[in-house]
């Protein structure tokens, strides 16, 4: 069986930057050089002196094309009784993102320092990104029936995939000139860069020139995207092993494992790293080639992450009033965290991501995710077990209620150890806390003193902590879902069947507590102490539903 798909996607973007403008009032601006005691971000704020200060400027409305297409061949053999192969191969290609008219995407082109303009001059409409088109993917599984009760499965994969957001669409036109975001950063930590009655207006829109070159102007967030842009993509494979163990019982245990690479991955390669000079100008990388003390921000396809789990799975036929499904994953996830520009390999760590950046300080790996499912007829009414002769009225009310319920129960997510202050790092990211050796990581676990602060210290001058990357974790979360209904039939001549159920649901039904990541930052007063909730674990939800079908 051979197949195709092609498809064309536009996007319309604007950008995610505020157009009324952002500051930022760190206190290091009232502090003393090397103190990390010193100085009081509130102080700065009311003295009116930034250290930083970023605004969207709309010069002119940007489109977006790409075109994908993919291709694949597929055969399932029955190579005996016992065995079943299913193989096949795809091949995709994703075009690099093109602008609907010249001059539409813009793109930093770090070897020459300038700003490359789509479809002016020599340069192409993809702004000479380049794509592959290489991009093929075999598939293979097999099912061998080892013995009348006991199935082994395996297979492996290969998929390409494009991200959504910045990896596609967006970087490209959220810059200038398309759309200029002014950015101005101190060059030193310690000094503002304006007082904020002063701030400058924003730069006007540029006339394009017809040599698709355009130099970068001054106070402008610069962004660039590899032109090699490699497809990410993904690898995958899994053992499972599924046994019969009675009339009503299966069982299965099964090792899955994923590695994903050249993964969507966005830094600052314009950033300073650490050292005791204060002029954080000298260890920008474009400052001396070009005069570009601005930040950079490049995406590309550069990251790996890597999952193996355990899964174990069984499933229960009680009887026809009951069914039952548990599920247990014990599984690790490694990646790239995003804190780190001018060290990649100090981002690595359980649970790293590259969404980190946006979702806060937590990782995505849950050690061990147990779920358990059911489904209850309870057996009352006409026609069941019990209460099998009540009258219809009465069974109108009281009988054919069912009941189903989800329990889930995972462990922590993981999070980082960092300090609040940079002025031990003295560079353009976060400072990470040293690991204080010996020093336990926890004492005793509560929401106002999750983990020892003590186990970690604030680095000497100018060295990225050495607490590792996700080395802690959050509280569990433990959430049963449950729900009760009942359907009422009704029959008429002439009708269609027309049924009608109510069903009451209670998320979180035991109202239990899933707190949040504490604060990771090792000198705020409040480190250790937790004060929100996981995002998405909200307390008890009641719901009530009236459904109405014919």
């Amino acid at each position: 069986r051979c197949l195709s798909d092609w498809s064309s996607d536009v996007c319309s973007s604007d950008l995610n930057a505020s157009t009324r403008g952002n500051f930022s009032f760190p206190q290091t601006i009232t502090g003393i050089p090397g103190d990390t005691n010193s100085g009081m971000g509130m102080a700065t704020f009311l003295l009116g002196l930034p250290s930083e200060f970023d605004r969207a400027v709309l010069a002119q409305f940007p489109g977006e094309r790409q075109t994908r297409i993919g291709a694949y061949a597929q055969d399932v053999w029955r190579a005996s009784p016992k065995l079943t192969v299913n193989a096949g191969l795809r091949w995709d290609w994703f075009e690099p993102v093109k602008s609907a008219h010249p001059g539409g995407l813009a793109n930093f082109d770090v070897n020459s320092g300038q700003i490359l303009l789509s479809g002016l001059g020599t340069v192409s409409m993809s702004t000479n990104v380049v794509t592959p088109k290489d991009d093929f993917s075999p598939r293979i599984g097999l099912a061998y029936k080892l013995t009348e009760k006991t199935v082994v499965r395996t297979g492996f994969g290969q998929s390409y995939f494009s991200s959504g957001y910045d990896a596609t669409f967006y970087h490209l036109t959220s810059f200038y000139p398309i759309i200029a975001q002014q950015t101005i950063t101190a060059s030193n930590n310690y000094v503002p860069v304006f007082p904020i009655e002063q701030t400058p207006v924003g730069p006007a829109p540029p006339a394009l020139p017809s040599s698709g070159m355009l130099t970068p102007p001054k106070d402008e967030l610069l962004k660039t995207r590899d032109p090699n842009f490699k497809t990410e993509n993904m690898y995958s494979w899994n053992l499972t092993i599924e046994r019969q163990l009675d009339a009503r019982t299966t069982l299965s245990v099964g090792y899955v494992g994923t590695k994903g690479t050249h993964l969507s991955y966005g830094k600052n390669i314009n950033a300073a790293g650490p050292s005791s000079d204060t002029n954080l100008n000298d260890r920008r990388p474009f400052y001396s080639k070009f005069g570009i003390s601005e930040a950079v921000n490049l995406q590309g396809n550069i990251a790996n992450e890597n999952y193996n789990g355990l899964v174990v799975k069984v499933n229960r036929h009680f009887s026809k009033y009951v069914g039952i499904s548990s599920n247990y994953t014990w599984s690790k996830t490694l990646g790239y965290y995003q804190y780190n520009p001018v060290d990649m390999k100090a981002n690595y760590g359980p649970g790293g991501n590259t969404n980190a950046y946006f979702e806060g300080s937590s990782g995505i790996d849950r050690a061990s995710i147990w779920t358990t499912q059911y489904t209850l007829l309870l057996p009352f009414g006409r026609g069941m077990k019990y209460g099998s002769s009540i009258s219809h009225a009465e069974d109108a009310i009281l009988g054919g209620w069912q009941t189903s319920g989800v329990w889930s129960a995972d462990s922590g997510l993981p999070f980082t150890p960092f300090v609040s202050s940079g002025a031990t790092l003295n560079a353009d990211f976060g400072q990470r806390a040293d690991r204080v050796s010996g020093a336990p990581l926890y004492q005793s676990k509560n929401y106002n003193h999750w983990f020892n602060v003590a186990a970690f210290s604030i680095p000497p001058c100018c060295q990225y902590g050495d607490a590792g990357d996700g080395m802690l974790r959050g509280p569990h979360v433990f959430k049963p879902d449950l729900a009760l209904w009942k359907v009422w039939q009704i029959e008429a001549p002439r009708l269609e069947p027309i049924s009608i159920q109510f069903r009451a649901e209670a998320f979180n039904a035991f109202n239990h507590v899933n707190a949040g990541i504490p604060n990771n930052n090792i000198d705020n007063p409040a480190a250790g102490q937790i004060t929100s909730l996981q995002s998405g674990q909200p307390m008890r939800e009641l719901q009530f539903g009236l459904h109405l079908n014919w």
